[in-house]
């Protein structure tokens, strides 16, 4: 009940109608913080680097198939930038938003999750 019909990188570039080359900028720059949207110009002049971990969550969320993935993708993303997370990242929120990416994962698959829920229940059965 927890699997996907497909990945979350193939729901989010139907969505989005992009190519699914296109989906590693296109995710990075949807999931951002607001505050960093207008740095945009100077996030570019950051080291590669600095975007690491950001651009690996991305890549694991876009293999997920399942809440479980997803889910384990985005703790292990928590833990990294809470051992490597410096002033930038944490107090400017120069980073990937967790909470964009699962809204966008909720939005994604909620037409699955309430065909499941709107499913009809089977009446109890009656007792002789």
């Amino acid at each position: 009940m927890n699997e996907w019909s497909h990945s979350f990188k193939a729901a989010f570039c139907k969505h989005y109608r992009c190519p699914p080359e296109a989906y590693r900028r296109k995710a990075f720059l949807k999931a951002l913080y607001w505050r960093a949207w207008f740095l945009l110009p100077l996030l570019r002049l950051l080291p590669r680097r600095y975007f690491i971990l950001d651009h690996a969550l991305i890549d694991e969320v876009g293999d997920a198939r399942s809440w479980t993935d997803f889910n384990s993708a985005i703790s292990n993303y928590v833990r990294s930038n809470m051992l490597r997370s410096g002033f930038l990242r944490r107090v400017g929120k120069l980073r990937v938003s967790c909470n964009r990416l699962k809204r966008m994962a909720r939005k994604f698959f909620r037409e699955r999750a309430s065909a499941h829920s709107a499913a009809p229940k089977a009446a109890p059965a009656a007792r002789s």
